[in-house]
């Protein structure tokens, strides 16, 4: 019986670990604030910057300095522009860029990278990116779900095919 308690504690603690490998995921990128909060909680920090709003949480980090969950709102229509999640140390996001749906983009050109970006086309014009990962076992300490249409004022350079 002992055995089994301690069995289902360390499940319970690794849980929250398998369900924020791909949380992100789990936005459309329509949700309302009030849902956001649902899903999250509340914030931890809201920055407001001009027409958008920042809403930055530490969902299981260590260093209290980090953020593990950015959310980007447009203030004047209430949109849900992007959801980030960090990881405080870089893991492989592959289950999530499978090779058929993901192409590598690089900063500032493919003539000239810099930086590459694994992106994924997701339905409802999403967009999830793995910053700074160009290959199939690169890992990375952030992913980016975004909106396609945002993609010009923040990440001007990336021209999708």
């Amino acid at each position: 019986m002992k055995n089994l308690v301690v069995l289902l504690g360390a499940l319970l603690l690794a849980a929250p670990v398998f369900s924020q490998q791909d949380d992100i995921l789990g936005f459309e990128l329509n949700e309302s604030r009030a849902q956001a909060r649902e899903k999250l909680g509340a914030p931890v920090l809201v920055i407001p910057a001009g027409d958008f709003e920042s809403w930055q949480y530490q969902i299981g980090v260590e260093d209290n300095h980090e953020f593990s969950h950015i959310l980007l709102f447009r203030v004047s229509t209430g949109e849900l522009l992007s959801a980030t999640r960090n990881w405080e140390h870089e893991r492989s996001v592959d289950e999530m860029f499978p090779a058929a749906e993901t192409k590598t983009y690089y900063y500032p050109d493919a003539q000239h990278p810099e930086y590459g970006v694994r992106v994924r086309r997701l339905s409802g014009g999403r967009v999830l990116m793995a910053m700074g990962s160009a290959t199939v076992g690169q890992p990375t300490g952030q992913v980016v779900l975004i909106r396609e249409a945002e993609l010009a004022i923040f990440h001007p350079w990336l021209k999708l095919d």
